[in-house]
């Protein structure tokens, strides 16, 4: 199957998995099928507000795309027009209304770059290493290239790696805004799901909100996004009223602020 799902014990939460320790977790048809299938399953589960994908083992989050899987395709003849299976991957993580979060440890190279592009959030550990390898091999990247420069990082350094190869630990990864937050290796997993129950707390159908806004806003001009704002706070008002509550709110900020006083 080449994936694993994980639901934590906060019901909100579920971790998907890409178990393929032996092949660095290399991304290839059935792992990114199955990949595909988890992802529209809890897409339907209203409960689940974070999804948090890693990893299985230390040495890597994913190493990419198998070489040996993209050869048979390749042979196979798949034409150009075709949708690969990562791209639909990337998309799906996009279009879903839960908040995607990816964590990672190890080696994250080539395809998976383009899945953590595709997420809201990352959270490395110290040791990590990002790269675009492609290059080496004869490739200029045909997704890394898009998701690179797609990814937080500015041009010139999107550039470096993809021209060159050389790969980027974790904290340069989180100084040159490729992932959101780099972490000590042992406090990967606990830092990731304290901001995943973080998340998890505000109602789903806010959360979903405020994705599509995000990506809309990154797609027009700023007086698009601001039309795009106003149409979606209305529409977030058929399913709740965010300032019913106001006088609830103020008080527990007010408590909150004298916390912080003392």
């Amino acid at each position: 199957m080449g994936i694993i799902v994980q639901k934590s014990a906060d019901s909100s939460i579920v971790e998907i998995i890409f178990d393929r320790p032996e092949k660095r977790n290399a991304l290839d048809g059935p792992t990114l099928e199955s990949f595909l299938e988890a992802l529209q399953e809890l897409k339907k589960d209203q409960e689940i507000k974070v999804i948090i994908t890693s990893g299985a083992g230390n040495k890597a989050y994913t190493a990419g795309m198998d070489l040996h899987y993209l050869r048979k395709i390749q042979k196979t003849g798949q034409h150009w027009s075709e949708t690969p299976l990562l791209v639909q991957a990337a998309e799906t993580l996009r279009s879903l209304p839960q908040i995607t979060i990816s964590k990672i440890r190890g080696y994250c190279l080539g395809g998976g770059i383009t899945l953590v592009a595709a997420h809201e959030l990352a959270v490395t550990a110290q040791s990590s290493w990002f790269g675009a390898p492609e290059i080496i091999r004869g490739e200029f990247g045909k997704l890394t290239t898009a998701s690179l420069f797609h990814s937080g990082l500015s041009p010139k350094k999107a550039f470096l790696m993809q021209l060159t190869g050389n790969q980027i630990d974790g904290t340069e990864a989180e100084r040159l805004g490729l992932v959101t937050h780099v972490v000590p290796d042992s406090d990967l997993n606990d830092f990731t799901y304290k901001l995943a129950s973080q998340i998890s707390k505000y109602k789903r159908s806010t959360l979903e909100h405020a994705k599509i806004a995000a990506y809309l806003a990154q797609s027009g001009n700023l007086s698009e996004a601001f039309k795009t704002d106003a149409l979606l706070a209305a529409h977030l008002r058929l399913h709740l009223d965010p300032l019913e509550n106001v006088e609830e709110y103020l008080a527990k900020q007010h408590k909150s602020g004298k916390k912080n006083e003392s």
